[in-house]
């Protein structure tokens, strides 16, 4: 019997089919019709017989595109990606096969070892595939797209094993609105829920909840390459007093901040530029030392000496077809340089996608430097990544109380007295 089966018929065939596979003992199977739970009461029947018929056969979807493995190289997956081998990045589940295969198309040096796309979640649950890929030890950040959750005691179970394993948990959760609340019962029938109480979830279970896919990609590339950080102090280098003045005003709000410089340390990082640079934290180093190496490098590894979970240095490039490109090069390889005999965090970080070249990002990878892009998108990133640090090291090892929340799966709701509710919030 073949081990797993990607099915592309219509859905009553779909149904045939995975009869079939179960009866000669199938692995499992992904199911790219739709028709079943998202299209009204013929649509919830017929997923009430493609469950019964699959039995305990694992079914991806209905109603989607299946999945990429790109550490062993396998793919059930009906079109186009952009996936490419790798031997360790991150697990990406989303219920849109759209979206999902356009961000595998990203070329901003995420590393994407998985790609699943759930659909309708008939029997194989976004909380299924987070325990399948924490079971793989090439998997170092999960990220979520998600429309509503069938089963939270599941979820909160999932969700805790990947704090528990130090593995951080990204996810961009839609229904905010009762608009997107529609959209997301006709696109795979799920029930979004109190967006509410996925806020209070998320946060429980250290899961960093952003809100839009550059916000998501860089966040998980950040974690696939620093993993989470460890405290919240970071510093700021630019040969621009705009971009440090616009550094200190993006941070406002976030739970990291730019560490004050003490005495010692702006002595020996003046000690590198000359009377006419003001040091501080962001730092402008100014042009003084503008493509050369050597000095450049001076000044950014007595920059980086200081207690900083990360360093970044703001540097957009020019357009290749224009400029000679050298100086901003040696500016980029002075911080690889700095980054190096410090042994601390770097990060070269380009205010636009257009200013980070492609072979840049290929550097950075082979060097172990965050090629992050969007001067607020990278602080945000920071600060989810210090938020999942702290998660780690306060998790709860208490199971939630599901039956008191909404059930996507009974469609009900159970309403607590006031009593009630404050005896049930006490326990966490």
């Amino acid at each position: 019997p073949p081990d797993a089966t990607f099915i592309a018929v219509n859905a009553e065939a779909a149904i045939e089919i995975v009869t079939d596979l179960k009866q000669i003992g199938g692995g499992g199977a992904v199911l790219y019709a739709s028709g079943f739970g998202e299209v009204g009461e013929d649509g919830v029947n017929r997923n009430q017989r493609l469950v019964e018929a699959a039995g305990k056969m694992p079914i991806i979807g209905p109603n989607c595109y299946g999945f990429i493995n790109s550490l062993d190289s396998v793919a059930l997956w009906p079109d186009l990606h952009g996936c490419e081998a790798l031997d360790r990045g991150v697990a990406i589940i989303t219920q849109s096969g759209n979206i999902g295969l356009n961000m595998t198309m990203q070329s901003i040096g995420l590393p994407i070892a998985y790609m699943f796309t759930l659909g309708n979640q008939a029997n194989t649950s976004i909380s299924d595939i987070i325990n399948a890929v924490l079971d793989d030890d090439r998997v170092c950040a999960i990220g979520l797209h998600m429309e509503g959750v069938s089963d939270i005691e599941a979820f909160d179970n999932a969700g805790r094993r990947a704090l528990e394993k130090k593995i951080p948990i990204v996810a961009i959760k839609t229904g905010r609105t009762n608009t997107s609340s529609q959209i997301a019962l006709s696109h795979t029938s799920s029930l979004t829920g109190s967006d509410q109480l996925f806020d209070v979830l998320f946060d429980r279970l250290g899961i960093a909840r952003v809100d839009n896919v550059p916000e998501f990609l860089e966040t998980l590339k950040l974690l696939s390459i620093f993993g989470a950080i460890d405290h919240n102090g970071v510093a700021s280098m630019s040969c621009s007093g705009g971009e440090a003045g616009m550094m200190a005003d993006l941070i406002d709000g976030l739970d990291i901040s730019f560490l004050d410089l003490e005495k010692e340390h702006k002595e020996r990082i003046q000690n590198t530029l000359n009377e006419f640079v003001e040091v501080d934290n962001p730092l402008d180093y100014h042009t003084f030392v503008w493509g050369d190496r050597h000095r450049t490098a001076s000044c950014f590894k007595e920059m980086m000496s200081g207690d900083f979970a990360a360093t970044m240095l703001l540097l957009d490039w020019p357009k290749t077809d224009q400029i000679n490109q050298q100086d901003w090069d040696n500016t980029f390889y002075a911080l690889c340089d700095a980054a190096k005999e410090t042994g601390k965090k770097a990060i070269v970080l380009a205010s636009m996608a257009d200013c980070m070249p492609k072979r840049i990002i290929d550097e950075c990878q082979k060097r172990g430097i965050a090629p992050m892009i969007g001067l607020d998108t990278c602080l945000k990133s920071l600060h989810h990544s210090y938020r999942c640090a702290q998660a780690f090291n306060a998790y709860s090892t208490t199971p939630i109380e599901a039956s008191v929340l909404v059930s996507n799966k009974t469609k009900t709701k159970k309403t607590l007295t006031e009593f009630d509710a404050k005896e049930l919030l006490a326990k966490y």
